[in-house]
């Protein structure tokens, strides 16, 4: 039976569409026409494509409304976005102190430095998962379900959990990464839809239920068989540990470029 991590690891920089590797090579190399030549070169040398991945150029392109949609994919379009922002942080002190201060102020009990964050987010396996991820959820109809192949939707925490308690393993597995999954998706990149459903709507939760419930299902999906025999084990640790940092990231990813090409 398959589990999460076939959509979860589905993509990487190892294993780029042609499509999407093509727009890298076009973007980087803008002066060369032997795009195709290239292609086949470094097709699956994921050091090289990393460092193309980061450069300015690709970044301009990426920004560029009228490509995004018709060239590459949504699992490549995050991926490079989340890797600017971590460029972003890494680089720029002041940014990251400014968006651990927020952090820190959520009563750590360890709180989190500048070079503990910048080994969280420098981590292309984290990397490479998020995109996965809201990839995956882009798709309305994915947001509420387990697995892809699920006919039930869910559409409340505490439906997910009574499901939970009367599963079997693989399937309480699944659910353990869904919950973290989507809670991480809505408090990462859509924190308005929390408060407006909290403050307009009367609903008894707000952004930090949604994330207690998102570190304690990340990590029992860590500490799960399954994710150690997928190799997802240390991923899932690291997004419950940081789940505050990771989340802030994302916050800052959407507000700063999503939006705006989005526009």
């Amino acid at each position: 039976m398959s589990i999460p991590s076939d959509e979860l690891t589905r993509y990487s920089l190892e294993n780029l569409s042609e499509d999407d590797l093509l727009f890298l090579i076009k973007a980087y190399a803008d002066r060369r026409t032997d795009h195709e030549d290239i292609r086949s070169l470094i097709n699956g040398d994921s050091d090289i494509i990393e460092m193309m991945a980061k450069s300015d150029r690709v970044f301009q392109r990426l920004m560029d409304r009228g490509t995004i949609v018709q060239s590459i994919s949504p699992y490549f379009f995050f991926s490079l976005l989340l890797r600017r922002t971590s460029q972003d942080l890494i680089n720029q002190p002041e940014l990251m102190d400014e968006q651990l201060a927020e952090v820190n102020q959520q009563d750590q009990t360890i709180p989190w430095t500048s070079e503990r964050a910048q080994k969280l987010l420098a981590d292309d396996s984290i990397t490479d998962y998020l995109a996965n991820m809201i990839s995956m959820f882009l798709r309305s109809s994915r947001m509420f379900k387990v697995s892809g192949s699920d006919e039930q939707s869910f559409f409340y925490l505490i439906d997910l959990i009574e499901d939970c308690q009367k599963s079997d393993p693989v399937r309480r597995f699944r659910i353990y990464c869904h919950i973290g999954n989507y809670t991480l998706f809505l408090t990462g990149l859509f924190p308005e839809f929390i408060e407006h459903r909290f403050r307009y709507r009367r609903r008894p939760v707000d952004e930090h239920f949604y994330m207690d419930f998102g570190k304690t299902y990340y990590g029992l999906a860590g500490d799960h068989r399954l994710a150690r025999s997928q190799e997802l084990d240390g991923v899932f640790h690291q997004l419950s540990a940081g789940y505050e940092v990771v989340k802030t990231f994302l916050n800052f990813t959407a507000s700063r470029y999503l939006r705006k090409s989005c526009a």
